[in-house]
């Protein structure tokens, strides 16, 4: 029987040493590089970020010279006085052609009815409250002469010529009204034919 004595105790190993100057080398190696990758990372980041800002200031540089561009040519196009005047004058002339056309028509269609038209139109928007006395057509200008039984039955009643074809758009130049010695309401109704109501 063989018998093993073991001398080579567990003292007499090598111990792990920490921090020896190997160690510390690799470390701060290690550190270097890592650093030396942060920085390279964070420069190619940089790089990038400056070159997008510098595309976005020509961007907007562009932008800018569009703009000035445009400025140049509203400023360019600015409304001449002349011109601006002779616009209002254009629309005033139109707006008075416009107006007498109006008329005109209005006299036309006074004509083409005739006094049967007129008088029918009269009957219809008539009522208890208005007698009409006389009816004189002269060159287009319109009289209409009757009584009334009060003051506001004859706006009432000229309220109504509206609904008739002879005399909606009548234009009227003056109304007289007064009471004789009896209380009777008289009026007197001037107009001219195609103007616009008063």
């Amino acid at each position: 029987m063989k018998l093993r004595v073991n001398l080579y105790t567990d003292e007499f190993r090598p111990k792990r040493q920490w921090l020896t100057l190997p160690q510390m080398l690799a470390g701060w190696l290690g550190l270097l590089l890592l650093l030396l990758a942060w920085w390279g990372l964070s420069q190619w980041q940089l790089s990038q970020q400056q070159q997008a800002n510098r595309q976005v200031q020509q961007r907007l540089l562009h932008l800018k010279q569009q703009s000035d561009a445009l400025d140049a040519q509203i400023k360019a196009r600015q409304q001449d006085a002349g011109l601006t005047a002779e616009l209002a004058k254009r629309r005033a002339l139109l707006t008075g052609k416009q107006q007498l056309m109006t008329q005109l028509n209005g006299r036309a269609r006074l004509k083409s009815q005739g006094m049967a038209g007129l008088l029918a139109d009269l009957a219809r928007v008539g009522g208890p409250d208005i007698a009409v006395q006389h009816i004189r057509l002269d060159q287009g200008r319109l009289s209409l002469a009757g009584e009334s039984r009060s003051s506001e039955a004859v706006p009432a009643w000229l309220d109504r010529f509206k609904q008739t074809q002879s005399l909606a758009g009548q234009g009227f130049a003056d109304l007289k009204m007064q009471r004789d010695e009896a209380g009777r309401l008289h009026f007197d109704l001037n107009a001219h034919t195609g103007g616009k109501g008063k």
